[in-house]
């Protein structure tokens, strides 16, 4: 059970870090971008 759980922590800080590229490149935040892609 536990690695389900992993996987699906991993899949929203990916979908979390992917808006945060998006955000930052949108309105041309370089930190922003690099905090997504980190």
């Amino acid at each position: 059970m536990g690695s389900k759980t992993d996987q699906i922590k991993g899949y929203a800080n990916e979908a979390a870090g992917k808006v945060k590229q998006g955000v930052g490149k949108a309105i041309g935040n370089d930190r922003m971008r690099a905090k997504g892609a980190a």
